[in-house]
């Protein structure tokens, strides 16, 4: 466990997860993949991606989750991405996702059950299997781009993004729902929901 006041620096090469990791504190991630085998990363605290190139969250065994129920803050021009190698790392936010800079890549499935916001210039990118519950907010004048998988938004569930792109995809509105731009290039919409 990290404490509160506590911090974590991630930094150099490889970090490898294979347990339960929680953060209370203040994690920074600059350098260097994360790569888990049975491991889980729990953020209560504030926890920031910070890169002008790529990093990469990835399973390469057994079932793994980033649990995000602090802040959780992508900063500079480069990706951050959470996807499936050997196996994926779901990323299920209950707290604060803040997109400041660059791409937050979620493409091995998780649920959003809280806010998630999109500074202009930055993009989000959902694949995989991922839920919205009721309370799931997506908004800010950034992009949203759904490409892959199956999509599921429950009644209640928002999406006020500047920009949506469905790629490759199904999703799924259980209520009505209206943007303000949206570019379906391919796959499926189905639902209750009015679109």
């Amino acid at each position: 466990i990290i404490a509160s006041g506590g911090t974590l620096t991630m930094n150099t090469t490889t970090h490898q997860l294979d347990r339960v990791l929680e953060n209370d504190g203040t994690a920074t991630w600059t350098v260097g993949d994360l790569p888990m085998n049975g491991g889980t990363f729990n953020n209560n605290g504030s926890f920031t991606a910070n890169s002008g190139a790529t990093l990469y969250c990835y399973g390469n065994g057994g079932v793994n989750g980033f649990n995000n129920a602090g802040t959780f803050t992508k900063q500079g021009a480069g990706l951050t991405q959470f996807y499936v190698s050997s196996t994926g790392v779901n990323f299920n936010n209950n707290g604060v996702v803040d997109v400041q800079g660059g791409t937050l890549a979620l493409n091995a499935g998780g649920t959003n059950s809280s806010l998630i916001l999109l500074t202009a210039g930055t993009s989000l990118g959902l694949s995989g299997s991922y839920s919205h519950t009721a309370t799931s907010v997506i908004s800010g004048p950034g992009t949203v781009n759904v490409t892959g998988g199956s999509h599921t938004f429950a009644a209640g569930a928002q999406v006020n993004a500047g920009q949506l792109n469905l790629s490759s995809t199904t999703v799924s509105f259980t209520s009505a729902i209206s943007f303000t731009n949206v570019n379906l290039s391919s796959g499926t919409l189905t639902g209750s929901g009015d679109v």
